[in-house]
């Protein structure tokens, strides 16, 4: 919630207040309907979570009833893939505790669901900056909705008590949104044992970043945003002024007509109402239900922060280190809400890698800026968490694989359109990238995982004819192919090249395997070799039929049985200790085995 005294005057507020309820009066109707009757509720979606199996994420949710936040709770309660399991009221902040409950009690009986909900005081406001009388009027008769009267009962203990037992519950995986101060989500933590262990993730509605402050949801209580930065809880800071864009409000309103659902229709056309209203930075809550619930609707970046004694948050070289929203995805959002209300999924623009989960739901977007056409091919590489990938843009990523947030990001070289190849190792990624169709010298360079500074870089003298354009990392060793060299096995901290062996046609090889201390590769003359990894010297050589061509696939290593295939179709085992012969196989009319084999349950 804003600093009212601030940034909403009076007068305007009372005018806001009044058409807060008339838009949100467009849900009265069919709440009230449907409570006289013996119909699913208005708010309870017919839908399961998507894919075969899937479960619902746990969410807690904190909330001073704003009328922001009673469209976040509606889009939130009800939602197919999200499990609202508790829902604590700031009590003081626009209506006292009764009335609050009550508010949200009557919220999760028109959504049909069985939500935990509790409330406690937090501070009162800084004079002059309360919320004024029209609005505290308008929260205590909840903007003019007519709900079905409460189903269930408050628990009586305090929200704090509530939130540590919710999240122990599933640790590490129930979220918690903080509509509101974090007043309650601090005393959790207070309460002892591991409760910052536990918790999957903070989403925090604050900000925005900047000195002069201006967020009563930081600076009503300073301490305990405090005490959540200095936690360690994984933290997303929104700000409060996400809303301001009519990205937020237009992806609403753009999928009225394919609403299907009646919790569809009813929070569409309350969206769609609110539009009018003269402060459009409400929309910040309902984006941050529409993020917890897909954070594919948003972009990210990574910064440290230091907070102020007025709540302000301002970004340091060295502070508490946070996720910071970033940006709405207008067709992302648009997606997701048609998800949500049963329309179809369009198809992925070309150029947007994407993540989907097991069940096939698309579970987040990271959008690529093309850059100069025909731009860059890469494959990504998955490492603990973090999916790192060169886009067309000739950009170095870190993208988090759970959310498609940007972790960091760095340019490379300026090159034209090409070949990037990226290898991994605990502490860096390997690129070798060449150039198509140039005369300029290839390289391999080295990145920090973590930082994505640049360690070291490697130019090679040789053309982009008989590259081995994959490194390899295994058995603390970075592995590669120069064709004027051979391969080549260096120093993965420094790039010093510690061994090398010639091939007379190296070709375009796909990368070397390391495995039990041992190098692995194929090359253009038609030749398995295997190197000892710690000085490069030759163990074996097998070769294909004369008339099989090169052998361009990365070998797979497997049960001391190596597996690799020909250009001209020839697929061969051999041991792994001697290179002798265990059976090999034709697969004409296939022409070329670019692939590594795949090996598993007795088959390849």
């Amino acid at each position: 919630m804003k600093n009212w005294s601030a940034e909403r005057p009076t007068r305007r507020l009372s005018l806001r207040a009044f058409s807060t309820v008339a838009a949100l009066a467009l849900l009265a109707a069919a709440c009230s309907a449907t409570s006289e009757s013996d119909a699913t509720s208005p708010l309870e979606d017919d839908a399961t979570p998507q894919g075969e199996g899937a479960t619902a994420t746990p969410l807690v949710v904190t909330t001073d009833l704003g009328p922001g936040d009673v469209i976040a709770l509606m889009f939130l309660l009800g939602h197919p893939d999200i499990d609202v399991v508790a829902v604590a009221v700031d009590g003081g902040v626009l209506i006292d505790c009764e009335i609050g409950i009550d508010h949200v009690l009557r919220l999760v009986a028109a959504a049909g669901t069985s939500t935990v909900v509790s409330c406690g005081d937090v501070p009162a406001a800084p004079a002059g900056t309360a919320a004024p009388a029209a609005l505290r009027e308008a929260a205590a008769e909840l903007y003019g909705l007519e709900l079905p009267a409460a189903a269930a009962v408050p628990d009586d203990r305090p929200p704090a008590n509530v939130i540590a037992e919710a999240v122990a519950s599933a640790p590490g995986e129930v979220r918690v949104l903080a509509l509101g101060p974090l007043t309650h989500v601090a005393a959790a933590l207070e309460l002892g044992g591991d409760v910052a262990g536990v918790i999957g993730h903070v989403y925090a509605v604050g900000g925005p970043i900047g000195p002069t402050g201006g967020e009563l949801n930081f600076s009503l209580d300073t301490s305990a945003a405090s005490a959540v930065l200095e936690s360690g809880v994984p933290l997303t800071l929104l700000s409060a002024d996400a809303g301001s864009t009519r990205i937020v409000p237009d992806a609403f309103e753009a999928v009225l007509d394919s609403a299907v659902s009646p919790a569809g229709a009813l929070l569409v056309q309350a969206a769609a109402g609110l539009t009018a209203a003269p402060a459009p930075s409400l929309w910040g809550e309902p984006l941050a239900a529409a993020i917890v619930s897909d954070e594919s609707v948003a972009t990210f970046e990574m910064a440290q922060v230091r907070i102020e004694q007025n709540g302000a948050l301002v970004e340091v070289a060295e502070g508490h280190r946070i996720r910071l929203f970033r940006e709405p995805q207008a067709d992302v959002l648009a997606a997701t809400l048609r998800a949500r209300f049963g329309a179809t999924e369009p198809a992925a623009p070309q150029g947007q890698p994407d993540a989907v989960s097991a069940s096939g739901r698309l579970v987040w977007r990271f959008a690529l800026d093309r850059g100069a056409q025909p731009g860059n091919k890469s494959r990504s590489v998955l490492d603990d968490g973090v999916l790192y990938l060169v886009g067309f843009d000739n950009r170095l990523y870190a993208v988090d694989s759970g959310s498609g947030a940007i972790v960091w990001e760095r340019d490379l070289e300026e090159r034209g359109p090409g070949l990037v190849e990226v290898a991994i190792s605990p502490d860096a990624i390997f690129i070798r990238d060449v150039t198509l169709g140039s005369e300029e010298a290839s390289s391999i360079a080295a990145f920090d995982r973590i930082t994505g500074d640049e360690l070291w870089r490697v130019r090679l003298d040789q053309r982009t004819e008989g590259l081995a354009r994959t490194p390899a990392y295994g058995e603390g060793l970075v592995v590669y192919g120069a064709a004027e060299v051979g391969m080549i096995g260096a120093d993965p901290a420094t790039g010093e090249t510690l061994w090398t062996f010639p091939v007379a046609v190296l070709d375009a090889a796909g990368a070397a395997t390391v495995a039990d201390g041992v190098v692995y590769f194929g090359a253009g003359d038609g030749i398995v070799y295997a190197l000892d990894a710690a000085s490069g010297t030759e163990i074996w050589r097998v070769p294909t039929r004369p008339s099989s061509g090169g052998v361009t696939s990365s070998p797979a290593v497997v049960d001391g049985v190596v597996y690799f295939g020909s250009d001209s179709g020839q697929v061969m085992a051999v041991a792994a200790a001697s290179g002798e012969v265990i059976w090999e196989t034709d697969l004409s009319p296939v022409q070329g085995i670019p692939s590594s084999p795949a090996v598993g349950d007795g088959k390849v």
